[in-house]
């Protein structure tokens, strides 16, 4: 490919982006228009999943909270379980925010950026990372289940594992605790007779944790 020749085809992608800008402005505009004034009906329902947030990026999480809110509804886990058996309609696309695996630093962004908005989200808990006690080899446990072989010293402090008082502190702000199975294991690789454990056993270990069903 010759220098010229490389040169003409950036010039063609370049033209077809700003082309694709103009017909995708207007486009975007009458969508919300639309939405705006009700002649839209058809709403979106999406879950919108994060995992562990380091305190350095909750300025950032924040922003991509604020994007999202100027053509996204936040709906709260009561709110999409209404949705789903078909009780509650949507009266805008909608957003349901999770997070998995039961990191540390999920209470605080629970405290310090979800609670401040008024929102409410599901946490999926691993179980058995949840019962581990202060002082407990809890990067060793990263490194077997969560992600398994990864370098514990590469492994960053906020995935640490909520314990208890987390979890309570989570529920009595508002937000709903789930099963994310005993330990993370992939289901489709463990033994038929481990899938018990996994599911339906771990859901019933964390309900006797927090001491409400999940």
């Amino acid at each position: 490919c010759t220098p010229d020749l490389l040169s003409r085809k950036e010039d063609e992608l370049s033209n077809r982006k700003a082309v694709l800008s103009q017909i995708d402005r207007p486009i975007r505009f009458g969508y919300r228009v639309s939405q705006t004034l009700g002649l839209r009906k058809n709403f979106r329902m999406r879950v919108l999943l994060y995992h562990g947030i380091g305190a350095e990026d909750f300025e950032n999480f924040s922003k991509q909270l604020d994007l999202l809110e100027q053509t996204w509804k936040f709906i709260s886990p009561e709110d999409f379980e209404s949705y789903l058996d078909g009780t509650l309609r949507l009266d805008q696309d909608s957003l349901l925010l999770t997070f998995d695996d039961g990191f540390k630093s999920q209470r605080e962004v629970a405290e310090r950026v979800l609670n401040a908005r008024g929102m409410s989200a599901i946490f999926f808990i691993i179980t058995e990372y949840a019962k581990l006690g202060s002082g407990s080899d809890w990067r060793g446990f990263i490194s077997k289940y969560v992600w398994p072989g990864r370098e514990q010293a590469s492994i960053p402090d906020h995935w640490q594992n909520m314990d208890l008082d987390d979890l309570n502190f989570l529920i009595e702000t508002g937000h709903t605790i789930g099963s994310h199975s005993a330990r993370h294991e992939r289901l489709s690789k463990v033994q038929s007779s481990a899938l018990f454990e996994n599911i339906v056993h771990a859901g019933d270990e964390l309900e006797l944790l927090v001491g409400q069903p999940v």
